[in-house]
């Protein structure tokens, strides 16, 4: 079995804790790559944890109208998936969502991830949060591109200075309060193409303008 896809499923949340409860006798479908959850409105989520990663190749994770979650860990740590070879997250219009991941230490491996796609989660304020002991300089050595649409809440993609040192691409459409973008002198060389408003562009803060003006030809409007 390469993906598991559910669609408009009632009992989502029942099923993964008797996945959970049971793990030990089930073990890990170390096969699957690809997890996509449309709708499903009953999921509640799940009261404890897997021993182990029930998912360990996953590599592309599509969760569209996929409500009472609000961060992608409530999937995440009751299957204890560790994300050790995730290279695709995509989020749409997930009512409920307040940060795409939140944790107060690493205990995700994300060093493969190479694309965030995040669009009309109309209550997501920050994309990742984590706190000082979260192992940041490693966090996302590999990500190339990021996509916000339709995000009018959200302010940062994180309030600590994350490195992305292989960014490629930034997309940004309305997302009005999204003041600044993790684009340093680092970047320069990596850094092919960003796309938003003219009005956001403008809008942005810098810690300098030889840093906005080094940006300002590889935005397109």
């Amino acid at each position: 079995m390469h993906a598991i896809i559910f669609r408009g499923c009632n009992g989502l949340g029942t099923m993964f804790e008797k996945l959970v409860a049971n793990s030990d006798e089930i073990g890990c479908f170390d096969t699957v790559e690809i997890l996509h959850i449309f709708g499903c409105p009953d999921w509640v989520g799940v009261g404890s944890n897997a021993k182990f990663d029930m998912l360990p190749n996953l590599k592309d994770i599509l969760f569209l109208d996929f409500r009472n979650i609000s961060c992608i860990l409530d999937i995440a740590l009751p299957l204890g998936l560790k994300f050790s070879r995730l290279q695709y997250i995509r989020i749409c219009r997930c009512s409920e969502l307040t940060y795409l991941i939140s944790l107060g230490t690493k205990i995700l491996a994300l060093e493969n991830l190479l694309a965030v796609f995040v669009n009309h989660c109309e209550q997501v304020e920050e994309l990742f949060k984590f706190d000082q002991n979260s192992g940041l300089d490693s966090v996302f050595p590999n990500l190339k591109s990021i996509t916000l649409r339709g995000c009018p809440r959200l302010r940062f993609l994180s309030e600590l200075n994350i490195a992305f040192p292989h960014l490629e691409e930034v997309v940004v459409e309305d997302c009005p309060l999204l003041k600044k973008l993790p684009l340093t002198h680092q970047n320069v060389g990596t850094i092919k193409e960003i796309r938003g408003e003219r009005k956001w562009w403008d809008a942005l803060e810098w810690e300098n303008d030889d840093i906005k003006n080094l940006y300002t030809p590889l935005c397109l409007y």
